[in-house]
């Protein structure tokens, strides 16, 4: 939905709503004024009617209370005073008839009727005040019609001797009271001190209707009437017989009556017809300029704004071309949206020529960083490949340690051997006179084990110098591998120092045989010169024991130190194989990051591609 539209469409709602609340409020205070106008009137007339009827009532009053006390009432015979009451009853052609009573009560009237009225409410009131009175109505004991009695006591020297009272039709008050109109459909009731209507345009409910005693009227209805009853005057809004109404009600002075007054809310609220065509015509007029200020308004604010669309859609049909302004020829918000979508395509310029120089940037980069990765993983490579050639080296030699320590052992068990037969030798000496072949060719036995315990000590001392050679390399080794080659490059140094004592120790053992096969050497020419030298021989032969011992200390921790060797390079060969597994994994680490460099390039490369799209 297109922006003018919108702008039409909520305005257009704005404006109904005011102007149907506007109207609706005007119609609403014009109703109250006017339902304040007419309970003010009627509430005024009920008042006036009300104060009508009481002042009638103070007429007929007088009028009683004057024939109460003429001469002729208070001294006349019985036919003196029906006659003059008769004239008067014709006279007047307010009363249908006169009653006298006397003091007891009874009572005669114009009509030619008698009886009693002590079992009168309102004969009972004036011959205890003293005061004249208004009945309700009461059915006559006369006629046997509704009549209103209006009486007053007759007095004579100050004392009570009668009563006289006119008889009034209540038909004459219902005529007088259906006479008051109101508008088309206002008409007046009269309801008496315990609610029965005594008056009303409807005779039907003369004399026959109390509210009081209807369920089916409006509670509010009801109410009204009940502060009739109490002489209280107001104004009520309620439904009769379901159309809603105005009651207005005021006492009747001098009685205990109440007039009331209704009238159709509808005739009341017909006069707002007319102001309701007028609001609506207005509103109607106002809706028709308000419309068109609306459609000229969002015509001349949409403007703009079509400017701007045609030209940013110009700048999307031509692709990448950011060199393109936008032109608006307005100085409004409008305006300045263009000028912010200006500046907005002039950083997107700047931005594209930044990204298009990075992106060269990083392509070199990323062909540097390749080659970098490669020449790093070759090293890689060729370092994994020299460590597993020197722990291979290294098990070589712990291989050959073990069995020259084991050859060692052997050596070991041999001089001991030698050492005993040293023993015997020397518990024979006295045999040797008689044994020196023997001895001789035990001697020369001898000299044999010498030769090969110079060939074993040959081999360790061999041996001790390939282990010093390879430790030396492993350090070397060991410092090109850096930090994770330290702890190798320290087991190698142990290895070297081990290996350097070996070869002292075989230094030690060489000179020891080479001592030995020449003392071994003067034995065999001693025996063989004489045997006179057999003392000397047999101390020969304890040094020889002694010598024995030693050489056997000697292998004993020659042994040993070619286990530690051995140990050292199983330790240094471990060390090796770490070095070599740690290089080939940073050999596949330079290779991931090779194929992430290539990765790189190509996003570079692509980078470049969108960028260059774009005219700048």
């Amino acid at each position: 939905m297109k922006i003018r539209i919108k702008l039409m469409l909520i305005f257009t709602a704005i404006l109904t709503v005011s102007l149907v609340t506007l109207s609706y409020l005007n119609y609403s205070k014009a109703k109250k004024l006017l339902t304040d106008n007419v309970e003010q009137n009627i509430t005024s007339l009920a008042k006036t009617h009300g104060n009508e009827l009481g002042l009638m009532l103070d007429a007929r009053k007088n009028e009683i209370v004057l024939l109460a006390n003429s001469p002729l009432i208070v001294d006349g015979s019985k036919e003196t005073i029906l006659s003059y009451l008769s004239a008067e009853a014709e006279r007047s052609q307010t009363y249908d008839y006169f009653l006298v009573t006397d003091a007891k009560g009874d009572y005669y009237t114009t009509l030619q009727g008698t009886g009693n009225l002590t079992d009168r409410d309102y004969y009972q009131e004036a011959m205890a005040t003293g005061n004249p009175v208004v009945s309700n109505p009461v059915v006559s004991k006369t006629t046997g019609k509704c009549v209103i009695i209006i009486g007053s006591p007759i007095k004579k020297n100050g004392q009570i001797t009668g009563f006289l009272g006119g008889a009034m039709l209540v038909d004459a008050f219902s005529q007088k009271v259906a006479s008051i109109k109101v508008g088309e459909t206002g008409y007046a009731y009269l309801v008496q001190g315990d609610g029965l209507v005594i008056a009303h345009p409807n005779a039907d409910l003369v004399m026959q209707y109390n509210p009081l005693e209807d369920q089916n009227i409006d509670p509010i209805l009801a109410e009204a009437v009940k502060k009739m009853t109490q002489k209280e005057s107001g104004f009520a809004c309620h439904t009769a017989a379901g159309t809603d109404c105005y009651t207005a009600y005021a006492p009747v002075p001098g009685s205990d009556w109440s007039i009331a007054i209704t009238l159709s809310a509808s005739e009341v609220l017909a006069q707002l017809s007319s102001l309701t065509k007028v609001s609506f015509g207005t509103a109607l007029g106002v809706f028709l300029i308000a419309a068109i200020v609306v459609i000229v308004f969002a015509q001349r604010l949409v403007q703009p704004i079509s400017i701007l669309q045609r030209e940013l859609s110009l700048l999307a049909e031509k692709g990448g071309d950011l060199t393109q302004e936008i032109s608006v020829p307005s100085k409004d918000e409008i305006g300045d949206l263009a000028y912010a979508v200006n500046r907005f395509l002039a950083n997107i310029r700047n931005i594209v020529i930044n990204v298009h120089n990075n992106a060269n940037t990083i392509a070199e980069a990323s062909q540097q960083l390749n080659t970098s990765a490669r020449q790093t993983s070759e090293t890689a490579s060729a370092t994994a490949a020299t460590a597993a050639e020197i722990a291979d080296a290294i098990g070589n030699v712990s291989h050959n340690t073990r069995e020259v320590a084991a050859s060692s052992k052997e050596t070991l068990q041999e001089a001991a051997s030698g050492a005993q037969d040293v023993e015997r030798i020397a518990r024979q000496m006295h045999m040797i006179s008689s044994t020196s072949e023997k001895i001789l060719s035990m001697v020369q036995s001898l000299g044999g084990t010498i030769n090969q315990v110079n060939h074993i000590v040959e081999l360790i001392t061999n041996i001790a110098d390939q282990t010093n050679m390879l430790a030396l390399n492993a350090s070397i080794e060991a410092a090109r591998a850096g930090e994770q080659g330290r702890g190798f490059a320290v087991v190698a140094e142990e290895v070297r120092i081990l290996a350097e004592q070996s070869a002292s120790a075989a230094k030690e053992i060489n000179q020891l045989i080479d001592n030995v096969h020449q003392e071994s050497q003067q034995t065999i020419d001693a025996i063989a010169a004489s045997d006179e030298q057999v003392k000397a021989g047999a101390l020969v032969v304890d040094e020889v024991g002694k010598r024995f011992g030693k050489i056997m200390d000697s292998i004993e921790r020659l042994a040993q130190q070619f286990n530690e060797v051995a140990e050292g390079a199983e330790q240094v060969a471990a060390g090796a194989q770490n070095i070599a597994g740690t290089t080939e994994e940073q050999t596949a680490t330079m290779e991931e990051v090779s194929g992430a460099v290539e990765k790189l390039t190509q996003m570079a490369f692509d980078l470049n591609q969108l960028v260059s799209k774009f005219n700048v």
